[in-house]
C-alpha cells in the first residue's frame, strides 16, 4: 500500500478513509490471486490485508462516524 504525502494535511476523517480504501484493494487484489488459484502465498496475502483493514476500521471507529457500523466489522470476520 503506498499512500500519497500529501494525505497528512487533510482532515483525519479523509485520511482514515483513504487507508480504509487502500486496505480493501489490497485485500480485493490478493482474493484475485487467490481465486485464479495463487495458493498459499495468496491466502495469507489476503488474511492479512483483511487483518489490517478490521484494525484500521476499529482504531478510527469514532473518526469515520456514522457510515461504521459494528454489522460491518462483524462482516468482516
Amino acid at each position: 500500500m503506498r499512500l500519497d504525502p500529501e494525505l497528512l494535511d487533510r482532515p483525519p476523517a479523509d485520511g482514515a478513509r483513504v487507508v480504509a480504501l487502500a486496505l480493501c484493494a489490497d485485500a480485493e487484489e490478493a482474493e484475485a490471486r487467490l481465486a485464479a488459484g495463487a495458493g498459499d502465498e495468496a491466502l495469507h496475502d489476503f488474511r492479512v490485508a483483511v487483518r489490517r483493514l478490521r484494525a484500521t476500521l476499529r482504531a478510527w471507529r469514532a473518526t469515520l462516524g456514522a457510515g461504521l457500523r459494528r454489522r460491518h466489522l462483524a462482516r468482516l470476520r
